[in-house]
């Protein structure tokens, strides 16, 4: 997610739902289960990524992840666990669901993280530091969910997937609040619209009901931009510092 507008802090937020045991029935397996759909890529872009990439990539398969949040300490909190390499309780239940078995399994997933950038992806242009270059895959999980309205979403949905090549592949998740004042109302045609003008193609979107009286309801989405035979082969996206 992105700043300090999700449901806790980032220590609290990291405790609660990133902690020792997975808490079924809020949506997390759905969105593993649809992420599976995605097939290996080379490079990766996670936008409003707050502390949580690891998680989505035990069931992407991502050579390199480019991490962006606008919030430093959860980009801190995702760096310091990416270093240890060992995962957390939630992360081995997570290594089942998705059949990851080799033990170095989620070692690779810790290394895949190549760069942390500070940006804010909801308000104005990206920085050019990302995007002057394209990616395989771009995703979300919570951000968009924080836009206002409709324009907003949809604006936001378009800019963010400008990062992909041709062929590329986009995919997150956005959460229902309980309380949806200032936030965006998220509906089947909001998506579609905003992925029609973004240019991707959207085979999977489904909203989930959750135990999670905080957010009874999840958007999950997995979508494809058109292919452009004619396009020469698209410059990798080679990551920024850290």
């Amino acid at each position: 997610m992105s700043g300090g507008e999700t449901v806790a802090g980032a220590e609290e937020y990291w405790r609660r739902y990133y902690a020792e045991q997975f808490r079924f029935g809020l949506g997390t397996e759905d969105i593993l289960a649809a992420l599976m759909i995605v097939p290996p890529v080379v490079t990766w872009m996670d936008l409003g990524c707050g502390s949580e990439s690891l998680l989505w990539a035990i069931a992407l398969r991502a050579r390199h992840l480019v991490a962006v949040d606008v919030d430093p300490a959860r980009l801190e909190i995702l760096g310091q666990f990416a270093g240890l390499g060992r995962p957390r309780g939630v992360h081995t239940t997570a290594l089942a669901l998705c059949g990851r078995a080799d033990p170095d399994d989620f070692p690779a997933r810790c290394r895949s993280l190549a760069a942390r950038v500070r940006a804010d992806c909801l308000t104005g242009p990206l920085p050019a530091a990302l995007t002057e270059s394209t990616v395989d895959l771009v995703t979300q999980f919570g951000l968009l969910g924080l836009c206002r309205d409709d324009e907003h979403f949809t604006t936001r949905f378009a800019e963010i997937h400008r990062l992909l090549t041709p062929g590329g592949w986009a995919a997150g998740a956005n959460w229902v609040t309980h309380d949806p004042r200032g936030r965006v109302k998220l509906t089947s045609r909001l998506y579609q619209n905003a992925a029609a003008r973004a240019g991707v193609h959207l085979p999977h979107l489904t909203r989930i009901t959750t135990a999670d009286p905080e957010f009874p309801a999840v958007w999950t989405y997995v979508g494809k931009t058109g292919r452009t035979p004619s396009c020469p082969p698209h410059h990798r996206h080679q990551p920024p510092p850290s």
